[in-house]
C-alpha cells in the first residue's frame, strides 16, 4: 500500500510539473502538442550572465498618481468649501477670458511710423495730403480732433485767443520803423513753449512765474537789457500748426516785418492734444515753413525740434494748469507764521469796545479809488486761477488725477497693445508720445537736411539724459512731463538758441551784407513814408485793428481798449476784462475738458 501510494504522489506531482512546463512555454512563444514531441527546456541563464537591459520607467502613472491627487483634494475643497471653490473657479474663468481676448481682440498698434517721406518739398504746391496713411495718432481717421494741416483755421471763437493775437500784431507793428527793422536778429514763432518764453499765457503775464522766465528771455534777446541779440516772441497757447499759418497770412508777416531768422516751434499741441499722426504733425509744421520761404526770400528758417514729453492733457483749450506743473520745479510753498501779538481789537478794555464800535458807524464812507492797472492784472490773475482751480476739481471727480513722476524714462518703444492686458477691454493703454516726438524730429531733420536756407536744431539733450543707449530720462528739473520748460530749462535753451543763431547769423553777414545795413533817410519825412499795409492788407495803424479778420467789427475787448488808451496814452499793453477774468467762451471751452 505504501508503494502505491508513494507510486501515485510522483506521477500527481510530474503531471503538475508537466502542466507548469505547458504555461511557461505558452508564454515563451512555444507550443504543447499530445503528438508526444519532446518540450524545449526554459533557459534562465541569463538572469545571471552580465546586464539586463530594462526599460525606463512609465512616468505616465506619476503624473496620473500627482492629477489623482489634485483632484481629490479639489473635490474635498468644494465639497466643504463650496463658496471657496467657485471663487477658485471664477477666478480660473475670467483669466482664460483675458487671455484669448489679449491673444485674438487686442489689436497691436504701431508707434513712431511715417510710411512716407516729405523731405522732398520744394514749395507750397508740392505739400499734399493724399498719400496721409491716417490721420490720428491711434492709427485711424476718427479718434482725434485733428484738422487739415494745409488750411489756415483761426481760434476766433475764443475772446482770450483774440486778445493774444492782437498782441502780437502788436509788437509785429513796432517793427514797422525800418531803422528799428533793422536791427530785428530773430523772430520766434509758435505756439505754448514761444509764448511762456516771452513770459505771457494768452497774451498776458498771469503769474510771477512767468515773469522770471520773461525775463531771462529779454536778458538774451534784447540789447536794451544786455542781450546780444534783438529777437520777439510770437506765440499762443493751445495754436496747432493751422493756426500759425492763418496768423501768418493776418498780420504776423507783414511786408515791413523781416527778421534775419524765423525759429519756428511748433508740433506739440497737434500731436498731444489734438492727437494727430506724426505725419500730419510733420506737412502742418512743413507748410508753416514753405508759407515764410516764400513771402521771405531772404531770411533763414531754424526748425526746432519737438521738445520731449511722456504725458500730455487732451483737452481742447489749454489752462493754467498746463504751465503751471513747469514752474512748481522751482516754486517754494511757504507758510505764514502767526504773530505773537494779538490783534489790536482784543486789546482794548471791556468797556471801551462798545464805544469803539458806535464811532465806526459814524465813519464817513469815502468814495472808493478807481483801481490801477497793475490792480486790475491782479485781480484778473486771481479770477483766472480761481476758475481753473474750480475745473480741476469737477475734472477730478471723473478723471483719476495723477501726479507726474520725476525724471520718467522714455523707452523707445515701437508697438503696443491697444488695450491693457487683463482688464477685458475696459482701459485702453496711454499712447507713449516720445517715439512720437522722435519719429518727427527725424522728418524734420532730413527735410531740413535737402534745404539750403532751412536748418534744424535739436533740443532733446538739453531736457533729457540718454542711458543704456536704448532709453532718455527726462529732467525734470529743466522741463516737465508735458513738455513745458522751466526758468533753468529755458535759460539752457535760449544759452544753445544764441549760440545757434551766432553762427547762422555770421554765415549771413557774409554772404548778404546788405540785410545788415541800416537804412539811411536825407531827412526826418523821408524816414516815415512807409507802407502802413500789413501782408494781408489790413490797415495797421490803430491799435483797434477794426477789419474782418474775425467775423466781427466790434467786441467789448476793443472797446475796453480805447478807454483804457484815452486814459493812459501811449500803453502798449492790453487791458484785461472789466470783471477781472477769462472770456466767457473759454470758460465754456474748459467746464467740457474733462
Amino acid at each position: 500500500m505504501s508503494n502505491q501510494a508513494g507510486k501515485s504522489a510522483m506521477q500527481t506531482g510530474d503531471e503538475e510539473d508537466s502542466d507548469l512546463t505547458d504555461l511557461l512555454q505558452n508564454q515563451m512563444g512555444g507550443s504543447n502538442t499530445t503528438s508526444g514531441t519532446e518540450t524545449a527546456r526554459f533557459n534562465l541563464d541569463h538572469l545571471t550572465q552580465g546586464k539586463m537591459s530594462l526599460s525606463p520607467r512609465n512616468t505616465s502613472s506619476k503624473k496620473a498618481a500627482f492629477l489623482d491627487v489634485a483632484s481629490s483634494y479639489i473635490s474635498m475643497l468644494c465639497h466643504y468649501y463650496p463658496g471657496l471653490c467657485g471663487f477658485f473657479v471664477f477666478l480660473g474663468i475670467a483669466a482664460t477670458l483675458a487671455l484669448l481676448s489679449n491673444l485674438f481682440f487686442n489689436p497691436t498698434e504701431n508707434l513712431g511710423v511715417i510710411k512716407h517721406d516729405h523731405s522732398n518739398i520744394k514749395s507750397v504746391y508740392d505739400v499734399k495730403m493724399g498719400q496721409i496713411d491716417h490721420w490720428c495718432l491711434k492709427g485711424d481717421n476718427d479718434s482725434c480732433r485733428c484738422e487739415d494741416p494745409l488750411n489756415p483755421i483761426s481760434r476766433a471763437d475764443h475772446k482770450s485767443w483774440v486778445q493774444a493775437f492782437k498782441a502780437n500784431r502788436r509788437l509785429v507793428k513796432e517793427f514797422q520803423d525800418p531803422i528799428k527793422a533793422a536791427t530785428l536778429d530773430v523772430a520766434f514763432l509758435g505756439e505754448s513753449v514761444i509764448e511762456e518764453m516771452d513770459g505771457r499765457w494768452m497774451g498776458r503775464n498771469r503769474s510771477a512765474g512767468l515773469g522770471n522766465i520773461g525775463k531771462t528771455f529779454k536778458a538774451h534777446f534784447s540789447k536794451q537789457k544786455g542781450g546780444t541779440l534783438e529777437g520777439v516772441a510770437l506765440g499762443i497757447a493751445g495754436d496747432t500748426a493751422p493756426n500759425v499759418l492763418w496768423r501768418l497770412m493776418h498780420g504776423e508777416m507783414t511786408d515791413y516785418f523781416n527778421p534775419k531768422v524765423w525759429w519756428i516751434g511748433l508740433g506739440m499741441n497737434d500731436l498731444s492734444r489734438m492727437q494727430c499722426s506724426e505725419e500730419v504733425v510733420v506737412l502742418g509744421i512743413l507748410r508753416v515753413v514753405e508759407e515764410i520761404l516764400e513771402k521771405k526770400p531772404n531770411a533763414r528758417i531754424v526748425i526746432n525740434s519737438l521738445l520731449p514729453m511722456v504725458s500730455a492733457r487732451s483737452g481742447a483749450y489749454p489752462i493754467i494748469s498746463d504751465y503751471q506743473d513747469s514752474l512748481a520745479a522751482n516754486s517754494t510753498v511757504t507758510r505764514k507764521k502767526r504773530s505773537g501779538t494779538a490783534n489790536a481789537a482784543f486789546t482794548v478794555p471791556v468797556e471801551n469796545r462798545l464805544l469803539k464800535s458806535k464811532d465806526k458807524e459814524k465813519e464817513v464812507v469815502r468814495p472808493k479809488r478807481a483801481p490801477t492797472e497793475e490792480e486790475k492784472d491782479a485781480a484778473a490773475q486771481e479770477e483766472e486761477e480761481a476758475r481753473d482751480k474750480a475745473a480741476r476739481r469737477k475734472r477730478k471727480k471723473i478723471v483719476r488725477k495723477q501726479k507726474d513722476p520725476v525724471n520718467p524714462i522714455m523707452k523707445d518703444r515701437q508697438r503696443i497693445k491697444k488695450y491693457t492686458p487683463g482688464t477685458l477691454h475696459l482701459r485702453q493703454n496711454k499712447i507713449p508720445l516720445w517715439n512720437s516726438v522722435r519719429a518727427i524730429n527725424a522728418q524734420l531733420r532730413k527735410f531740413a537736411g535737402k534745404q539750403d536756407r532751412v536748418s534744424f536744431f535739436d533740443a532733446t539733450d538739453i531736457f533729457a539724459t540718454r542711458e543704456d543707449g536704448q532709453r532718455y530720462v527726462l529732467q525734470s528739473d529743466r522741463i516737465s512731463a508735458r513738455g513745458h520748460p522751466t526758468n533753468r530749462g529755458y535759460m539752457l535753451w535760449e544759452d544753445a538758441i544764441v549760440k545757434r543763431l551766432d553762427d547762422v547769423l555770421t554765415k549771413m553777414r557774409r554772404d548778404q551784407p546788405d540785410l545788415f545795413s541800416i537804412p539811411t533817410f536825407q531827412n526826418d519825412d523821408d524816414s516815415m513814408d512807409i507802407t502802413q499795409e500789413t501782408g494781408d492788407g489790413y490797415s495797421a495803424e490803430g491799435d483797434d485793428f477794426e477789419d474782418d479778420a474775425f467775423g466781427y467789427q466790434e467786441d467789448d475787448f476793443i472797446a475796453e481798449n480805447r478807454e483804457v488808451d484815452s486814459e493812459n496814452t501811449g500803453s502798449s499793453e492790453f487791458a484785461p476784462p472789466k470783471d477781472g477774468g477769462v472770456p466767457d467762451s473759454m470758460d465754456d471751452e474748459r467746464s467740457d475738458d474733462v
